[in-house]
């Protein structure tokens, strides 16, 4: 019995002969197949009927152990047991026989020993044949004269050639040299061959003097031995004669052999035919009064090794046969067919039960581990969902694999759950053990108890791996994250991921990664909080980084200018990057624009900072501004200007049609040359409007409107040979067009058409091009000049929108808006002076005091309605200009109602030059008893000088009344009369109803509605002159009433006056 201290210990997986099973079914299966043995003569072929594992051996075992222990049969009954799995490779019968004699050897005493072991013996001999070949070999001397008799005519041919007998002689020297020597090297391989001794005599003597011991013999003979070994199967007959002899000794001493076929369900198919064929043939057929047989076999895997075999069922021919007939009702199985007419019985070893199979796992636990142990429950549970084979074998080997662990682990407490669960699960952790570890998805049936244990990897990994347990995940899972890392395998570290521990596994990591382009893309995939930890191993990403010049933009260097968090440290990545693209050896411009745009587009980082000047050859500078357009000075990139313009200035028109974007480094660079091999080309190509294309959309690229147009003519010319639908049509109308009214309107006729359509697309096409040949300022200019439909609707076209870099003179255009305006009867100021607004920088330099009275009237007035720059500028210019014309000069304008006094009006400007010119105007005025303004020029004024005091300046006037220095007239009160009243304080002076307010004042309707308005301060003017003065004036007043009588202030005005209404006739 073992002790505590050999606990745990394996158990041995050989048949133990008791039933420890409830229920002891497999020991009463053997008490019955014991009597069946004893008492039945008839059956002699028992079968047992299991599966792998079940208990067959053992119970072959239990049954050995109560024919021993039964005084009955003890002694009179042998098991022989034939592992047919460990003799598959010999052959059947021999081995059957050769083992079974040397077990009735061994295992009778009273038999005949000397004649089975003499039979045993000539069993085991081995036949061999021997023969003997013998091959004839030429000597090295006979070799050599054969090849010398077929060259010697070749030697003879050739030392005819030769007339010197001396070079005869060194011939003939030199080829005996060469022959003696071949001889001689062929002698040492042959005896070197044979084992024979090479010394110098013994080579000579073999070569010429040992052909006398040959007899003149010129052959060697060379003699070759070989044996042939080979073993015989005994016959069938054989094999009954040797089972019938072992029978017949049996019966001589009373003894029963019992022959077990034990192992036949680990066969292969094709030796589970051949044995059953001959357990069938010899024993099954046959009947040995002494010999039983015990077959155990696994049904299933016989009918699988006989399902060849298998027939479809055809119901006609196969009604009177004994076989089974499979589920499968078309087809017969003959493994059943074979089991039941090879056997007398056959007993079926029932798998165990639920209870059955627990209190065995306790029992042999107890045996492995002792018997105060006991399996935790987990561990049965385990091994109950994870496994379907409940088999004592299976059990056995389960807990002898649990012992070894133990062993290995004897230092470590790794729970039993957790071996468990390894043992079992093993082999599909094997299949990927870095995913099933940190994912199981093997657990099956215990994913509810474990899929969330965070315990599990670590014990896994342990077991898996064999590390203590503590250093398990961190050993292995730092590795794995750093391969992984190193590798850029996402996956990979997104399982790693889900660990508890990651953040301690990935700051280990990351100190040794040797692929940091690769780690920083997987991170990127992985690390998205952005917190303090990220940031940290960013950092350290960024140090770890080596020095690695990539000649291009990398994805894993613009991740890195995203997430490392320090400023100063990005600055620094960023113009290291930069630093190695310029030292490409093959230096891309294309590559190099397209890295420095895409850096540009990351926040928070300026590449264009660190661009330096690179200077490229032509060639590829023609490339790079291709793609970069008008971007491309801010890249850096330059290249020789002489060479460039060298080369455009000595292409032809093909090379030239495969350039572009010229025109975005024209104002940088200066292409002279260019221009001129431009214009030459024109010059030369004028009959063909293609290439005349090709060079004017390049002549375009240098700058609007094109220095070179085409002549009339030519125009002409071209014109009639193509369409509306051509592109150059275009030019060549926007040509004419530039020409404007000068153009010879014989060479219109192609063209009349085309000037005559308005339709938006149209329009478009040409005002598209239309600058190129003349500029937008022109345009303008010629508005009143050409009379077309078209040209009109271009010129609007342009003003409402831009087609690109427009050019106009500001001061002329100003200078003419008032004619431009009109022309243009579509377009609206509004229009037009948010347009001329782009120039207004130009227009603050050119629009001063000395030239502002050159814009018309009508821009002022539209300007007040257009708030922008140019209006701005414009309107406070001229109000300066205002304020410089002294009062003389604003007397005449005032009176010719002239430019200076239009702008003021339009623009409301209040000066005290022009108030006194206006005053004085006035008073001269009522002086001379004229009008030396308009009444609508006077009304303007005073509006404008409405926030100044009038008062003194009409008192002076009513006292230039009141003392006869002025004679008022109906026309004079008309102009002045409201000032008066309003401002003149007449009612201060009695004189004032006599001298202004004259009776054929009353005569004028005007004039009356204007009193009536005033009538408070008429009543009072009345009051205070004399009373014949003012009895007249009251008179006259009521000689008009009837005709106002309706006017409630004439009443009012009656009734102040206490005047007695008339009362009128009816």
């Amino acid at each position: 019995m073992a002790t505590n201290q050999n606990y745990p210990h394996f158990l041995q997986n050989a048949p133990c002969g008791e039933d420890l099973f409830e229920g002891k079914s497999h020991k009463t299966i053997a008490k019955n197949i014991k009597k069946l043995i004893m008492s039945n003569d008839t059956c002699r072929v028992i079968g047992i009927d299991g599966g792998w594992g079940s208990g067959k051996s053992n119970l072959i075992k239990l049954v050995k152990k109560q024919l021993e222990e039964d005084t009955d049969t003890k002694g009179k009954y042998h098991i022989f047991e034939y592992d047919a799995w460990g003799f598959q490779t010999d052959f059947q019968r021999r081995s059957i026989l050769e083992n079974l004699t040397s077990f009735i050897v061994k295992e009778f005493p009273g038999l005949d020993k000397k004649k089975w072991e003499g039979r045993l013996y000539k069993l085991l001999s081995r036949k061999r044949s021997a023969g003997t070949k013998t091959v004839k070999e030429l000597s090295a001397v006979s070799k050599v004269a054969s090849v010398l008799s077929i060259f010697s005519p070749l030697f003879f041919i050739l030392l005819r050639l030769l007339n010197s007998s001396t070079t005869i002689y060194v011939v003939y020297s030199l080829l005996f040299a060469i022959v003696l020597f071949i001889t001689y090297r062929l002698q040492i391989s042959n005896m070197i061959k044979y084992g024979q001794d090479t010394s110098f005599n013994n080579v000579l003597h073999e070569m010429f003097y040992s052909y006398l011991d040959y007899k003149g013999e010129e052959t060697l003979e060379e003699v070759l031995k070989y044996e042939t070994i080979y073993e015989e199967e005994p016959s069938s007959r054989d094999f009954k004669t040797w089972i019938n002899d072992i029978n017949k000794d049996l019966s001589k001493f009373k003894q029963n052999l019992i022959i077990v076929f034990d192992n036949m369900d680990r066969l292969p198919k094709k030796k589970v035919q051949e044995l059953w064929a001959a357990i069938h043939t010899f024993f099954a057929e046959e009947t040995y009064s002494n010999i039983h047989i015990i077959i155990p076999f696994d049904r299933e895997h016989v009918k699988t090794a006989f399902k060849a075999e298998n027939i479809e069922y055809q119901a006609k021919s196969c009604s009177n046969q004994d076989t089974v007939v499979s589920d499968n009702l078309n087809e017969i199985s003959y493994g059943d067919d074979f089991i039941n007419k090879t056997f007398n019985i056959v007993y079926r070893v029932s798998p165990p039960t639920m209870r059955n199979w627990k209190e065995y796992f306790r029992t042999i636990w107890k045996s492995a581990f002792g018997d105060g142990s006991e399996p935790d429950d987990s561990v049965p549970q385990v091994y109950d969902l994870l496994t379907s084979a409940h088999t004592p074998r299976k059990i056995i080997a389960f807990i002898n694999e649990f012992v070894s662990i133990k062993q290995l682990f004897i230092e470590e407490n790794i729970p039993d759950k957790y071996i468990a669960i390894f043992i079992l699960k093993k082999n599909e952790i094997s299949k990927n053990p870095n995913k099933e570890i940190l994912s199981p998805h093997y657990l099956g049936a215990l994913s509810f108890l474990y899929g969330s244990d965070t315990d599990l990897p670590k014990y896994i990994s342990a077991l898996y791996y064999q590390l203590p347990v503590e250093k398990a995940l961190d050993l292995i899972y730092v590795d794995q994250l750093k391969r992984a890392l190193d590798e850029g395998n996402v996956e990979r570290v997104k399982d790693i991921q889900n660990l508890a521990l990651f953040p301690n596994l990935l700051e280990n990591a990351i100190a040794s990664i040797t692929n940091t382009a690769n780690t920083t893309m997987v991170l990127n995939e992985c690390l998205n909080k952005n917190n303090s930890f990220e940031k940290g191993i960013w950092t350290c990403v960024w140090k770890s980084l080596k020095e690695r010049e990539e000649y291009s933009l990398q994805d894993y260097q613009k991740v890195l200018l995203t997430k490392i968090p320090n400023s100063k440290d990005k600055e620094t990545y960023l113009k290291n990057i930069i630093t190695s693209f310029y030292k490409s050896p093959g230096f891309d411009a294309i590559n190099f624009y397209n890295d420095i745009k895409e850096l540009s587009v990351i926040d928070g980082i300026n590449p264009i900072k660190y661009l330096e000047n690179k200077v490229i050859e032509y060639q590829d500078f023609l490339k790079y501004i291709e793609i970069s357009c008008k971007d491309y000075n801010k890249y850096r990139i330059k290249c020789d200007n002489d060479k460039l313009d060298e080369y455009l200035g000595n292409i032809d028109v093909n090379e030239i049609s495969n350039i572009s974007g010229i025109k975005y480094i024209i104002d940088e660079y200066k292409l002279p040359r260019y221009k001129d091999n431009l214009k030459a080309l024109i010059d030369q190509n004028t009959n063909s409007a293609q290439s005349l294309s090709i060079l004017y959309n390049h002549f375009k690229e240098l700058g609007k409107p094109v220095e070179k147009i085409l002549s009339w003519d030519v125009i002409y010319n071209l014109a009639n040979a193509t369409t509306n639908d051509d592109e150059f049509y275009i030019d060549l109308l926007c040509m004419r067009i530039a020409s404007d009214s000068s153009y010879n309107s014989s060479y219109d006729s192609p063209f009349t058409e085309a000037l005559s359509k308005t339709d938006e697309v149209w329009v478009d096409k040409v005002a598209s091009q239309i600058e190129n040949y003349i500029c937008y300022g022109d345009l303008l200019r010629n508005a009143p000049l050409l009379d077309y439909a078209l040209y009109k609707a271009v010129v609007i076209r342009l003003t409402e929108e831009s087609y690109g870099v427009q050019r106009l003179n500001i001061k002329e255009t100003l200078f003419r808006y008032d004619s431009i305006l009109n022309s243009l009867e579509k377009l609206s100021p509004q229009s037009l002076l948010k347009k001329l607004d782009v120039w207004r920088k130009y227009a603050v330099k050119e629009i001063v005091e000395s030239n502002v009275k050159n814009i018309p009237i009508p821009f002022f007035k539209d300007a007040l309605s257009v708030n922008n720059d140019l209006t701005t500028h414009c309107i406070q210019t001229a109000k300066k200009y205002i304020g410089t014309i002294q009062k003389d000069s604003w007397k005449e304008t005032i009176k010719e109602n002239a430019y200076d006094y239009q702008l003021m009006s339009v623009l409301k400007c209040d000066t005290q030059n022009c108030f006194d010119a206006f005053k004085e105007v006035v008073e001269e005025s009522c002086i001379n008893q004229s009008l030396n303004l308009s009444i609508e020029t006077y009304k303007e004024l005073m509006s404008i000088f409405s926030k100044r005091s009038f008062v003194s300046f009409f008192k002076n006037i009513r006292d230039l009344y009141c003392k006869g220095s002025a004679i008022m007239t109906p026309e004079l009160f008309k102009l002045i009369g409201e000032g008066l009243m309003s401002n003149g304080k007449l009612e201060e002076k009695e004189e004032s109803l006599r001298t202004v307010f004259i009776s054929s004042l009353l005569d004028d309707s005007n004039i009356i509605t204007l009193l009536l308005k005033y009538n408070k301060i008429l009543s009072e003017i009345v009051k205070k002159a004399p009373s014949d003065e003012s009895q007249d004036f009251i008179d006259k007043l009521k000689t008009i009433y009837p005709s106002y009588m309706e006017n409630e202030e004439i009443k009012l005005l009656f009734s102040n006056l206490k005047i007695e209404i008339p009362i009128q006739k009816k």
